[in-house]
Formats: C-alpha cells, structure tokens, sequence
C-alpha cells in the first residue's frame, strides 16, 4: 500500500491585541444581530462578563471570537480547518484557515500570538513508533534531550488501550510529551476509528483523499510559549521566514499565522522542530536519525 500523509491544523486560537471600539460596537447590538463587514459577519451569540460573536464568510463559519478586557481570541472551527478553498501546484490544499490575514485587515485587529495550536500528521498506515521503543537492540530513544536506558521506565509516556468484552483494541491511543504542564505534548491514535465511532468528522476523512487504509494521526499540541520560541528561531537566518527589515514584531507574528496556514513545508518543519525536541530515535550501528516526521512519512524499520 502507498503511504500517503498530510499535515493540517486540527485547532487554532489566535490571539489579538484588545480592541475597545470593536467590542463596544458588538456590545451594543443585540444577541442575535449580525453586523456585516465587506467580506465578513459577525453575529453576537454572547453578552455577559465577555462578547461572543461568530464570524461568518457567506455560506462559510469559520468560528467565534471573544472579546474580554485584556485579549481578543479567536477559535477556528473545526470543518474551517479541513474546508478546501484552493491548493497550490504541489496539491496541498488550503482550507479556511487562510483567509486569516483578510479577516485581521477587514477587523482592524492586531495578532499578538497563538494561544492553542494542535497540528496533525495524518497517515494512512500506523507509524511504527511502538515498534522503535520496543527494539532496544538496535535503536536508540532519545526522549526530551537524555537517551533512555533499554530497562529503564519512559516517563511521561503512556499507551491507553480500549476493549470490547472479547478482546483489546490492535493499537493503543499513545500518550507522550515534555513534563510540565505547558510542554509539548503528542499524541497518537487510531483517527479513523475514533472518526467512525465517536466524532462522525467525514469531512476529514474528505480532505486527507487517502482512499484506501485508515487513518492515524500522530498529533502536537503547544501554546504560546513554544509559538514564540519557534518564531524566535526563525527570525534571522531562515529565508523569507526571518523577520524582515523594518517589520513590526506584530507584522512578523502575522506573517507567521499566514504561513502556518498556506505553506506545506512551514508546517512540515515546525512539527519536526517540536517533534525532535521532544523525541527522536538513533540507528546503533550507523547513527543515522529517525525522526516523528519520518516515521509519519512512511519509514518502515527494516528487519534486523
């Protein structure tokens, strides 16, 4: 079977710089009334200590907004994240997601950071990575920067196996990530199954094109402390993803949330950045290194 992969945003809050006028304007409509903008609406849904208000595209939601005191967040839907509305000429496809920059120039609003991001590597073959742990003999685990001894406990990793009364499910839900409670954390599993079961997200389904075979997702989640530090990489020394001259700090945040939702190889390599940060196999006899993103790509371990 071919081995086809995909990564996509699977949740987004974007955070904005407060905006009094804004919010006084949706406070003073009613629960209900849409205020319509060129290419946008917002509908008030909320009005109590916060203003909730859905943002909407034509036939399109692409998902709420609220407004408090000191912040202004957004939360992508989740069909937004895997509604297709163009591709570029390697087929990668972009959803909704991309219309972030129209949405902040028709708003007048200011991004300040990422306050959630989960992105999904999505394959349609289980990527082997129970199978590196267990092969002490001929790999090596290196977990959050120390090399995990073969009779040595994995912390913070764990395996969640679901069951019918007959038997226990193939492959366990994955647990593993940084120790503290706002490290990198990751998570793989059986979506595919979970879609069937629980969700009924066809539409993802739809979007990956996989056709045959599940799917199983290999997902990271971060907030904004690991956002910055990735932008903080990337400002010199990195092509047209450094920060430029004369940029604002607010234009290059920007610029960022753009690429994360156009470009392929943007996303590719920060979930290889967070994911060798967090855990990376080494080949014994010839030191070559496997990443997550290999094994997500269709590294098959050869046999020993």
């Amino acid at each position: 079977m071919k081995i086809k992969s995909r990564i996509n945003c699977d949740k987004l809050y974007i955070s904005y710089q407060p905006d009094k006028k804004l919010a006084t304007l949706l406070g003073e409509l009613e629960i209900g009334v849409i205020k319509h903008f060129n290419d946008f609406q917002l509908r008030v849904i909320e009005k109590n200590e916060r203003i909730c208000a859905e943002l909407l595209c034509g036939e399109y939601y692409l998902g709420i907004f609220t407004f408090n005191d000191n912040a202004i967040v957004f939360e992508y839907d989740n069909k937004a994240l895997y509604s297709a509305i163009g591709g570029d000429c390697k087929g990668q496809k972009y959803n909704l997601q991309s219309v972030f920059e129209a949405i902040s120039e028709e708003l007048g609003l200011i991004p300040s950071g990422i306050r959630k991001l989960e992105l999904a590597a999505d394959v349609n073959k289980c990527p082997q990575l129970r199978a590196l742990i267990s092969d002490w003999k001929n790999y090596d685990m290196i977990y959050n920067g120390k090399k995990i001894e073969d009779d040595e406990a994995i912390p913070y990793y764990k395996e969640v196996f679901g069951r019918t009364r007959k038997a226990l499910e193939r492959n366990p839900t994955v647990y593993f990530g940084q120790a503290r409670k706002d490290g990198i954390k990751f998570k793989l599993y059986d979506k595919q199954r979970e879609i069937n079961k629980v969700s009924n997200k066809d539409y993802i389904t739809e979007f990956n094109e996989f056709n045959a075979g599940g799917i199983y997702r290999l997902e990271v989640t971060i907030v904004n402390k690991q956002w910055k530090e990735w932008l903080d990489k990337l400002k010199t020394g990195h092509g047209n993803y450094s920060i430029w001259p004369n940029e604002t700090e607010s234009e290059y945040i920007g610029r960022n949330i753009y690429y994360l939702a156009t470009d392929y190889d943007y996303q590719c390599a920060l979930f290889d950045w967070l994911a060798s940060r967090v855990l990376y196999f080494r080949v014994k006899k010839t030191k070559e290194e496997i990443t997550l993103l290999d094994l997500c790509g269709g590294w098959i371990k050869p046999h020993h």
